[in-house]
């Protein structure tokens, strides 16, 4: 949504729609940053998940998560590893990525 160039306009509007999230979900390039993710917070996050999950969201959004975005992602990685995902810290990876305060710029 891209204000006209005929007038000045002091802030843009921000646009959130589901379409733009199935695309952040499901383009290869997002998928292999997803992946990525993941592989540095099981490497490099810590020894339990809440500090994987801690570390990953903290590297995806540059602040501390806040406790119940915590409590989402581990329920996120129960059901990630429940679903027989094989990689579920990818899983993970993908929805700290598709965050709106990683997509978008305030």
């Amino acid at each position: 949504d891209a204000p006209a160039r005929e007038t000045c306009t002091v802030r843009r509007s921000r646009t959130n729609t589901p379409l733009q999230a199935l695309v952040l979900m499901n383009e290869p390039g997002f998928i292999e940053a997803a992946q990525g993710l993941g592989r540095r917070m099981e490497k490099e996050g810590g020894a339990t998940d809440d500090s994987k999950l801690r570390w990953g969201f903290q590297l995806a959004t540059s602040r501390a998560p806040l406790p119940i975005e915590l409590a989402e992602l581990k329920r996120a990685l129960a059901d990630a590893r429940q679903s027989g995902e094989a990689s579920p810290f990818a899983t993970v990876g993908s929805i700290l990525l598709n965050l709106d305060e990683v997509v978008t710029r305030e």
